[in-house]
């Protein structure tokens, strides 16, 4: 399933790799609101299970969360890695939720882009098992975008990056050679661009990191550049 997805992406982003990729027509803000009232976390004297806080955050939320029978068992078998009731800001809710279960190595999904929204709760060992999960393409061109993503640790995204004036089939080679918590970085086509695959936060810290050898790269470049103009006006 996993291969499906990234190979889906990575054809219909050749097709059209001279064309801008068009942003997602919201941020994960407007499409992951806060909720209208704080968040009470509640571990029942420390007894309470993963699966309680899935349901209280879908109380709390309005998200409805689907998880398979294998999940089910685990989740109902772990207890809350918390030792005390905690309240919650609205504008944290999606932020402490995520954290908790992505510390205990799971991840949330959207299963449909349209219609009433499901989220599925998968961990990698249980990937084809969890049913269809498809990747949120988001947009890293602002700092805000960043932001955003970092707010969503265990939120299963996709995004693309165009990383001029660096060579996209070295840093893909590179960067799996190195290993790292990404699904996945793809070159696309011959747009210079990779596809970026992962948790939200683990996405933005990738973008961050190819931004600053982006900028790096422009600044030894630079004297070459000045260099190569002042001989032709020679």
């Amino acid at each position: 399933m996993l291969r499906s997805c990234l190979v889906t992406s990575v054809l219909l982003l050749s097709s059209c790799s001279q064309a801008p990729v068009p942003a997602p027509a919201e941020g994960l803000a407007a499409r992951f609101p806060a909720p209208d009232r704080r968040w009470t976390i509640d571990v029942r004297d420390g007894q309470a299970k993963l699966v309680d806080l899935v349901r209280s955050f879908e109380g709390a939320s309005g998200e409805r969360i689907t998880f398979s029978d294998a999940v089910g068992k685990q989740l109902a078998a772990k207890r809350v890695g918390l030792t005390s009731n905690t309240e919650v800001e609205p504008e944290q809710v999606y932020t402490w939720f995520e954290s908790l279960i992505a510390n205990e190595g799971y991840r949330v999904a959207v299963t449909a882009q349209t219609g009433p929204r499901v989220l599925v709760l998968w961990t990698n060992a249980s990937f084809d098992a969890s049913g269809e999960k498809t990747p949120l393409h988001v947009g890293v061109d602002e700092p805000e975008q960043l932001g955003e993503l970092d707010r969503h640790p265990a939120l299963y995204v996709q995004t693309v990056l165009d990383v001029t004036p660096l060579e996209a089939r070295t840093l893909q080679n590179s960067l799996r050679a190195l290993g790292g918590r990404l699904d996945n970085l793809v070159a696309v086509g011959e747009s210079n661009s990779v596809i970026l695959l992962g948790c939200g936060a683990e996405v933005a810290g990738m973008v961050r990191l190819l931004q600053s050898a982006m900028e790096q790269e422009r600044a030894r470049l630079a004297p070459v550049v000045g260099a190569t103009d002042g001989d032709e006006k020679r």
